[in-house]
């Protein structure tokens, strides 16, 4: 099983664009013995709102990026036909994305290179928090396990991992049988879990 690795990144107040710095070269393949490129290092919005990935006509023309074909990029100003290239995409928690297909966008002033879409954020688990107001942003590749918010919405105890939910007086499930897993996802019986006081 592929090892998983992980990055956070946060901002010092809640913000509506997540912009990460991560680095993109020509595609090639370390595993088949092929030659490397180098990395240029840029920034990247993350975008569940788009499906595939892009990147900027002037990030492709400083790579040398040569199109593989054309697509039909729909946007706010209509429908345009746009380059599509290969490159590999280099993530801040040390992941790459091989021979990841973008297509060409429009540029962004300096903002961000390139513009990662569910194509490769779907690779992995993404998870957004505010506490504090301040917006932590989150990613991991592969993906783990299902993050299921419902189940730890409860505060913390001292010295207890935040992604744990913690045992309370009452019925946290009602219904769930006392001698089967408990239904906030540890391996452990209900009873013995969070229906400890129940």
């Amino acid at each position: 099983m592929m090892q998983a690795r992980g990055f956070n990144r946060t901002f010092e107040k809640v913000v509506n664009e997540i912009i990460t710095d991560c680095g993109v070269s020509m595609p090639f393949n370390p595993g088949k013995g092929e030659t490397a490129h180098p990395v240029e290092p840029t920034k990247a919005l993350w975008d569940t709102g788009a499906t595939n990935s892009v990147i900027t006509k002037t990030l492709a023309e400083k790579l040398g990026l040569k199109a593989i074909g054309e697509v039909e990029s729909h946007h706010a100003g209509g429908s345009t036909r746009v380059p599509v290239y290969l490159i590999n995409i280099y993530l801040p928690n040390g992941g790459i994305i091989g021979y990841a297909q973008v297509s060409e966008c429009i540029e962004t002033v300096g903002r961000f290179g390139i513009l990662i879409g569910m194509d490769v954020i779907s690779l992995g688990d993404f998870a957004l928090s505010h506490v504090g107001g301040r917006t932590t942003f989150s990613f991991r590749t592969p993906s783990l396990h299902q993050i299921l918010l419902d189940r730890d919405c409860l505060p913390p105890t001292a010295g207890k991992p935040t992604s744990s939910p913690m045992p309370v007086e009452g019925n946290r499930f009602p219904g769930a049988p006392r001698n089967k897993p408990c239904p906030c996802g540890k391996k452990k019986n209900y009873k013995n879990c969070c229906g400890k006081a129940a």
